[in-house]
């Protein structure tokens, strides 16, 4: 059992909200002291575009794989990870963690992570980052508005003194079993349509767990025009309600496929963007003690080096 990590990178910045302490670097910098600590990692950088020579000569440092992609969005990055991690020679109980570059980790994140793997094989998706009913991402009440009525959350397990528990859905950073990603891959792609750049993450995480995603009265209303913002909204509610009611049908899964998912509390890693960070540690000050780690010539890197599978 093994854990691969594709650290997933875009030159660019987009126009999301950031704190005043978002920086890709220093958030590439908090991954690799993460990554430092843990021995047999599987490490490949995955750059969608140009990076800066900053950035670019911190991932080399590590002497991990550094790839060059072009792949039009963030969904397209996605989807080319994901098949890279399906046709590597994986074992089926190993995990891939799948890491966007706008993320804050914390110094014990992949340790904490490679453990909760091993002591953890029914479980078929970690998350670093994500809500939980006592530290919601965002705000309680869209916690509370998102969750399925019939939603029945397992049992919650405790690593190393780090509790995981149940999860919804995670965004595009998650770690997940390679035989679980072999047999889900087409639950991505269906998670695509039929938008040209939304990816419904939420839902794909309430199928893989065998909930409905949709209430099948809203579908119904949708489907025969019953939906607000005029013209326009009725037609869309139209095209969508036949993609709506197919991934609802997908949600119906034999037992032995329906997957555990899994979130540590506090969360690892956090989005670093306003709103949406995660609670239970000060990213801040995380952020800077990176900052510190890189000022001080990053000790530890040629650990990495060692450490990291080539």
């Amino acid at each position: 059992m093994r854990l691969h990590v594709l650290y997933r990178s875009s030159g660019g910045e987009n126009a999301k909200p950031r704190p005043p302490f978002h920086d890709k670097r220093v958030s590439l910098a908090s991954f690799l002291r993460a990554v430092s600590t843990v021995p047999d990692v599987d490490l490949t950088f995955v750059n969608n575009g140009p990076q800066p020579a900053d950035r670019l000569e911190l991932m080399q440092a590590t002497g991990a794989p550094v790839l060059q992609i072009v792949a039009p969005g963030g969904r397209a990055s996605l989807r080319w990870a994901l098949q890279h991690a399906m046709a590597a020679d994986w074992a089926d109980d190993d995990m891939v963690y799948l890491v966007e570059d706008d993320y804050l980790h914390t110094p014990d994140a992949l340790a904490r992570l490679d453990a909760a793997m091993r002591a953890l094989p029914e479980v078929a998706y970690l998350m670093t980052y994500g809500s939980t009913p006592g530290l919601p991402v965002g705000t309680a009440e869209h916690y509370a508005e998102i969750t399925p009525d019939d939603w029945r959350p397992g049992v919650p397990a405790t690593v190393d003194g780090r509790t995981w528990r149940p999860a919804l859905a995670p965004t595009s950073t998650f770690a997940v079993r390679v035989g679980a990603l072999r047999e889900d891959y087409r639950l991505f792609l269906q998670a695509h349509l039929p938008y040209r750049s939304h990816y419904l993450d939420l839902q794909l995480g309430l199928v893989w767990q065998g909930y409905e995603p949709y209430r099948w009265s809203d579908v119904a209303r949708e489907a025969v025009g019953l939906r607000g913002g005029g013209l326009k909204g009725r037609l869309v509610g139209i095209s969508e309600a036949p993609f709506k009611a197919a991934f609802n049908l997908r949600s119906h899964r034999r037992p032995s496929r329906r997957r555990l998912v899994y979130v540590a509390e506090p969360n690892l890693a956090t989005h670093v963007e306003v709103d949406l960070l995660a609670q239970g540690e000060d990213w801040e000050f995380i952020a800077r003690d990176a900052q510190k780690w890189l000022d001080e010539g990053a000790p530890g890197l040629d650990r990495a080096a060692v450490r990291v599978a080539p």
